[in-house]
């Protein structure tokens, strides 16, 4: 029953958009290893691989309008500390590369599984103050149930690794995020791809956690003239 709530009502938050709204899917793809045209087999025990974190945003330019699809793909040659402060700086990026290609967007809702790497209380607590880091202030925090949250970024994730072993074939190694962009942007309709620095000096504390958190997947925010926000979680998960 929780599974088929959050595909209605995923569903309904997409068929709800107006021009300045944006659903926004968000996830992490397995490590994306490394990869020469030629290699010994000795080396595929070795590959350096990188963290890649895909975003995919859906939304309409007119009322009633038709639906446009757009990924944001982030990957870390650095760090591959899959915590909140990661999930929290892609989604940061993510949003702000969005807002430069469509400036009217001004809010958003997100959904995301309900691994520890998005449901803590830093990051929900967070997202209340993402307007002012990329002008878009978020709505709603969705989690899907594990298992329940298959959407057309697992399709893109396929695609994009596709795109990257045509690249292979046409001569070329992939070992550096410059040769990722090379072998995916302007390749892939709707796709970009960004490279992505994280400053652990500047992560914050792990918030206290907030009563019962594990018990609900939807968190609704609400901003007053101030921009002061209250925060409802609605549902419960099962």
């Amino acid at each position: 029953m929780r599974g088929k709530y959050q595909r209605e009502q995923f569903l309904k938050d997409i068929n709800n958009l107006s021009p300045g709204q944006a659903v926004m899917v968000a996830d992490y793809m397995m490590k994306l290893l490394f990869q020469k045209l030629f290699e010994p087999q000795k080396d595929c025990f070795t590959k350096k691989g990188v963290s890649l974190h895909g975003a995919m945003f859906l939304f309409k330019r007119e009322e009633n309008g038709e639906l446009f699809t757009e990924f944001h793909d982030l990957y870390s040659e650095s760090d591959d500390k899959q915590n909140w402060y990661f999930s929290a700086s892609c989604l940061e990026e993510s949003i702000k590369n969005f807002k430069k290609l469509h400036p009217e967007m001004s809010t958003i809702t997100l959904w995301t599984d309900n691994g520890a790497h998005y449901k803590n209380t830093s990051l929900v607590l967070w997202l209340s103050n993402i307007s002012a880091l990329t002008g878009v202030q978020v709505s709603s925090f969705r989690n899907f149930e594990p298992q329940k949250g298959k959407t057309k970024l697992d399709g893109h994730y396929a695609t994009l690794t596709f795109s990257l072993k045509h690249f292979r074939r046409e001569g070329n190694d992939v070992m550096s995020g410059e040769q990722i962009e090379k072998g995916t942007n302007g390749r892939l309709r709707g796709t970009h791809v960004y490279g992505l620095s994280i400053d652990r000096s500047k992560e914050p504390e792990s918030a206290k956690t907030m009563k019962g958190i594990t018990e609900f997947s939807d968190f609704e925010y609400f901003y007053d003239e101030n921009k002061n926000f209250t925060i409802h979680n609605c549902k419960k998960s099962n």
